[in-house]
């Protein structure tokens, strides 16, 4: 079985989910995203990553008491730098930092420090978009300057 397709599998379970099959809290007490993050971090395949910020999309949506895990170990750092890959990457990492954002008012003040509008503005001048693309980009916007206290205009 290749990486990919065990984190596949992995994913297609974490989808499943949605139906109570596979209890999220399994996947988390064995270190999967600490695994995710050194993956993350040392692979170069761009399937292997979008598997990946699919199941940390699943996982944030399913569990959101997990972005603070996520947060403490640092995942959406990862993902921000993985914003210069491919189309299909870029697609699912915005996603994965969308559900991530919307529950954590500390991480989306971190990552606008780090420069996420500018990672924004870079995919929207690059190329045709797809409608599903933009959407999350839009998403990803609006998730962006709501929350209390809102963010510094400075950073918007």
């Amino acid at each position: 079985m290749t990486l990919r397709s065990l984190l596949y599998a992995i994913r297609k379970s974490l989808s499943k989910s949605f139906s109570n099959s596979l209890p999220i809290e399994e996947i988390l007490s064995v270190g999967f995203l600490e695994i995710y993050k050194e993956l993350l971090k040392t692979v170069n395949d761009k399937d292997v990553i979008i598997e990946i910020g699919w199941s940390l999309t699943n996982i944030a949506a399913l569990h959101p008491s997990s972005i603070s895990k996520m947060r403490d170990i640092g995942i959406h750092n990862q993902l921000l730098s993985l914003l210069n890959g491919s189309f299909e990457q870029q697609h699912q990492v915005l996603w994965a930092l969308g559900n991530i954002l919307s529950e954590s008012i500390t991480t989306r003040n971190e990552l606008l420090e780090k420069g996420l509008l500018k990672y924004l503005k870079k995919v929207l001048g690059n190329r045709l978009l797809s409608l599903s693309f933009v959407k999350i980009i839009a998403w990803v916007l609006s998730t962006l300057t709501r929350g209390k206290p809102s963010p510094p205009e400075s950073q918007v």
